[in-house]
């Protein structure tokens, strides 16, 4: 986790392509079960462990920069 949290602090170019193609795999997924589900899917949610109960573990403005996009 600790590897995690720095690759994001310090933009490491292989850990945010890794983000991206795991984001991208992810929407894969999700648009073939749409499609397959034929409109029978009322609710679809997408869990992110992005906090601890007390705090979030990244700063707001990393997330911004980095990952909201993906989610969006």
């Amino acid at each position: 986790m600790e590897h995690v949290l720095v690759d994001l602090a310090t933009d490491d170019e292989g850990y945010l392509r890794y983000i991206q193609r795991r984001a991208k795999v992810h929407t894969e997924i999700i648009c073939r079960t749409l499609e397959a589900a034929q409109d029978g899917i009322e609710l679809l949610w997408m869990g992110e462990d992005l906090g601890t109960q007390h705090a979030p573990l990244i700063s707001r403005d990393i997330y911004r920069k980095r990952l909201r996009q993906l989610h969006q």
